[in-house]
């Protein structure tokens, strides 16, 4: 990457080092407060509105830890994975950031995000190393919200009080993007496989449990598990992203529960789905056996 994140200095956390204590990021976080990113280029009204979409009414900064991500930064970023044009010319998606309960996972909500979904955030939150948040993204009007990441990045970057691992950022801006591209081509449905397959194939190879000769066989059968089909370019796109990925630092335990959390919720929807259509075309199946019965067959 281009450029290092700025640490912020958090005075407690330095005083902590000082004495040789090591404080946990939410430790930290919870004497730092919220963080929330804004996009440079926000008005005061488009600023004012994506408060609100965050829920939150009566902004008090005091009781934030805020920073803001230029245009410039989203293009030292984002320039090596996507189109000028997808990048935009300002910086408009901001990002709340909170503590959540230890074991909790990565919570996303999107607001006005038209490209990228919760569980790409969520998956390139946890590639980054991220655990433990709950997060909002928002921007005043419909945006791809690539950038948020970076946002995103720099909040943990604070709760943790150093400086992020640039290789983990680059996956991870890289892991969005390539979510993204093969989510063009497929359901939404479809799509949440996707990011169940990959979540779990990181969690896999973070763990040692595969390795890059063995890549291939194990996206499609990992694929095969959610009935989805994948293309032999899509397949080589994520055999690429996860090269890439295998020789990063990759902290196992926000993977594997990120990992185990994507697959609940889309368990949930297939299982509700599966019992709604078996109940309502159950039903017709069973008028028409009726019918035919009646006739004789």
């Amino acid at each position: 990457m281009k450029r290092r994140f700025n640490k912020i200095a958090i005075s407690l956390l330095s005083a902590s080092l000082v004495m040789g204590f090591a404080l946990k990021p939410s430790e930290v976080f919870a004497d730092s407060g919220p963080y929330i990113s804004f996009g440079e280029d926000l008005t005061a009204d488009q600023k004012q509105a994506v408060l609100e979409l965050m829920g939150i009414e009566d902004f008090d900064e005091d009781l934030y830890t805020v920073n803001y991500v230029s245009n410039k930064e989203e293009h030292e970023y984002l320039d090596d994975y996507l189109p000028t044009s997808k990048i935009g010319s300002k910086a408009l998606s901001s990002v709340l950031v909170e503590d959540a309960d230890t074991g909790s996972g990565i919570t996303v909500t999107t607001k006005n995000i038209n490209y990228c979904t919760s569980g790409m955030y969520a998956n390139a939150l946890a590639t980054a190393g991220v655990d433990d948040v709950d997060v909002i993204v928002a921007a005043p009007f419909e945006i791809s919200g690539t950038a948020a990441l970076i946002g995103a990045a720099k909040a943990y970057s604070d709760m943790e009080g150093e400086e992020v691992d640039e290789d983990l950022i680059d996956g991870a801006i890289d892991e969005m993007v390539t979510t993204g591209e093969i989510e063009e081509d497929l359901t939404e449905d479809e799509a949440s496989s996707l990011e169940v397959v990959i979540a779990d194939l990181k969690s896999k190879i973070a763990s040692g449990e595969i390795s890059s000769d063995e890549l291939e066989d194990a996206i499609r059968n990992t694929a095969s598990e959610y009935d989805l089909e994948l293309t032999d370019e899509q397949v080589a796109k994520i055999k690429s992203l996860l090269d890439k990925l295998s020789g990063l630092n990759l902290d196992v335990g926000s993977i594997a529960s990120q990992a185990e959390s994507l697959a609940d919720q889309v368990g949930e929807v297939l299982n509700d789905a599966a019992g709604n259509s078996g109940g309502f075309f159950g039903a017709i199946a069973d008028f028409f056996k009726g019918i035919l019965s009646f006739f004789g067959f």
